[in-house]
C-alpha cells in the first residue's frame, strides 16, 4: 500500500480517499477490504506514573474538540534560550505499554538551556501510531496532527514566548517533518530529525521521512544519524540523502555521529542501541544545539 496525492493504494489499485479525521473512517475501509484485521478500539491512556522532578510538569491541552494532548515539560536551571516540541519514536506514546516514560534526550537537552515538551499521541490515538502493518503510523501525515501540534504549539508558546524548534526521533522524525511542513508557523525556528526513518519494510511501508512535503519547509533543517544504525527502515546511507529534499529551506546540515557504547540490546530499533544515541545523546544535543547557533558541525562522538 503506497500514499499517492491524498490517496492510499491499497492492493489491486483500490485507492482509498483519506484525510486528517478521515483516517479512523479508513480503517473500517481497509478492514472491509481485508487489508487489516479490524478496527483497534479506544482504550485510555495510560496514567503518568513517572515521578516529576522540581523542573517537570505534565501539560494537557485540548487539541481538539473532545480531544486532549499531554506534554511532559522540562525545564532547563537557567533562562531558557528557546523551546523544543519533541515527538517521540515508536508507538508515540509518552507512557509505553511497560509503563516506562520517553525520557531520552529530553533531559540531556534540557540541559544545554532549552525547555522541552514531549508530545504525547492525542487521546483519540490511544492505541499509539504504530501497528496494523502501517495502518497507524499515517496519523503522522494527517491534517488531524496538524491540528493538534497548532495546539500544543500554541498553548506552551504562550508561556514561553521564544523561538520554537520540532524535533522528532525514529518515527516521531516523520511527525516533526510533517508538521514543519503543514504549520507554516513564523514561530518555527528550526527542525532537528534525529535516526530518521528512510526506507519502510514491507510490513510498515506506508509513510517515511519524505512523505511530509519537506520542499515545504522552509526553517533551518539538521539531521543527525549514527553510522552503524541498524534499525532496519533507518539506514545511515539513505539518511545522508535526505538533505537536498529540503530545496526550500535556507540552510541544511548533517551531523554523523559515531562511537558509544556497545548495543545493549538485540533489537537495534530499542533506547540501548546505536539508533537512540545511547550513551552519547548529551554529545549529541550538544552538536545539534551549536548547529542551531550556527556552527557547521558535520561529526560527533568518540
Amino acid at each position: 500500500m503506497r500514499e499517492r496525492k491524498g490517496h492510499l493504494m491499497a492492493g489491486r489499485g483500490r485507492r482509498l480517499k483519506v484525510s486528517g479525521s478521515g483516517v479512523r473512517t479508513a480503517c473500517a475501509a481497509l478492514a472491509a477490504l481485508g487489508v487489516v484485521a479490524a478496527c483497534v478500539p479506544h482504550v485510555p491512556l495510560a496514567d503518568f506514573r513517572g515521578s516529576l522532578a522540581a523542573n517537570e510538569e505534565l501539560v494537557t491541552v485540548e487539541s481538539r474538540k473532545g480531544v486532549t494532548t499531554r506534554v511532559l515539560v522540562t525545564k532547563p536551571a537557567s533562562a531558557p534560550k528557546g523551546l523544543f516540541l519533541h515527538f517521540p519514536g515508536g508507538e508515540g506514546l509518552l507512557v509505553n505499554a511497560s509503563g516506562g516514560v520517553y525520557g531520552g534526550f529530553r533531559r540531556e537537552l534540557a540541559g544545554t538551556g532549552y525547555v522541552v515538551g514531549v508530545v504525547d499521541v492525542p487521546s483519540d490515538q490511544s492505541r499509539g501510531l504504530e501497528g496494523l502493518n502501517g495502518y497507524l503510523e499515517l496519523f503522522r501525515v494527517s491534517a488531524d496532527h496538524t491540528r493538534d501540534g497548532r495546539a500544543v504549539l500554541d498553548a506552551l508558546h504562550l508561556r514561553w514566548p521564544m523561538p520554537v524548534y520540532l524535533m522528532g526521533h525514529s518515527m516521531g522524525a516523520i511527525s516533526a517533518a510533517h508538521l514543519a511542513a503543514s504549520l507554516g508557523d513564523r514561530r518555527l525556528a528550526g527542525l532537528v530529525l534525529l535516526g530518521s526513518p528512510t526506507e519502510r519494510g514491507p510490513q510498515a511501508s506506508w509513510v517515511s521521512v519524505p512523505s511530509a512535503n519537506l520542499h515545504r519547509i522552509t526553517v533551518p533543517v539538521v539531521l543527525a544519524h549514527h553510522r552503524d544504525d541498524g534499525c532496519r527502515g533507518s539506514t545511515f546511507a539513505s539518511a545522508s540523502r535526505y538533505p537536498k529534499l529540503f530545496s526550500a529551506s535556507p540552510r541544511v546540515g548533517f551531523i554523523e555521529v559515531i562511537g558509544g557504547p556497545p548495543p545493549q540490546s538485540p533489537n537495534p530499533c530499542v533506547g540501548g542501541n546505536y539508533h537512540s544515541f545511547a550513551g552519547i545523546r548529551r554529545q549529541v544535543m550538544d552538536a545539534v544545539v551549536r548547529w542551531l547557533g550556527g556552527e557547521d558541525v558535520r561529526r560527533v562522538g568518540d
